[in-house]
């Protein structure tokens, strides 16, 4: 019978649980990282979510009832132009909302597509509203760049109306 290299076969032994080792560190590795993942992910819908509430319970307060409702007839505002309201700060206070989702777009605490299906219309009827369009050209006069946002998600979001109500083009 021949010689047994030990050495030889506690080496071999090594190799083979060090192998094994490798391939279940790789593999544990992997199932962490699509926790962390999966985690990461269910805490940005928390988050999400938690915003939209907070939205929700601003837009629904009284002071905007009756804006909210003259946005969408296409009413007059202001009343110097036969609208009801006196007060700017509550235009002021209005829009600053959409400025903060547009805020929460660009820096991806909430989706454009998430944005889009909750408030799209409003911010599109609201930035083609006449009445609004004017009173952030004069805003702007003041303060460039004023209302940056609201107009952009107008753009954006007009854009998008359009484009799904396009005809389809049967090719």
């Amino acid at each position: 019978m021949a010689d047994i290299d030990w050495g030889i076969v506690i080496a071999s032994i090594a190799v083979v649980i060090a192998i094994a080792g490798t391939v279940v560190s790789g593999i544990l590795t992997r199932a962490s990282n699509k926790i962390t993942r999966q985690s990461a992910e269910d805490a940005k819908k928390m988050n999400e979510a938690t915003i939209l509430l907070s939205l929700e319970e601003k837009f629904l307060h009284p002071d905007f009832y009756e804006l909210q409702g003259a946005i969408t007839t296409r009413s007059p505002i202001l009343k110097t132009n036969g609208g009801f309201l006196d007060d700017e700060s509550i235009l002021y206070r209005y829009f600053s909302i959409y400025e903060t989702i547009y805020g929460f777009v660009t820096r991806g605490l909430m989706t454009e597509d998430t944005i889009f299906g909750l408030y799209g219309t409003s911010i599109v009827v609201a930035y083609e509203h006449p009445e609004i369009a004017e009173w952030i050209r004069l805003y702007r006069k003041k303060f460039p760049g004023a209302w940056r946002g609201f107009v952009n998600l107008g753009k954006l979001f007009k854009i998008k109306i359009e484009s799904k109500n396009k005809p389809s083009d049967p090719a």
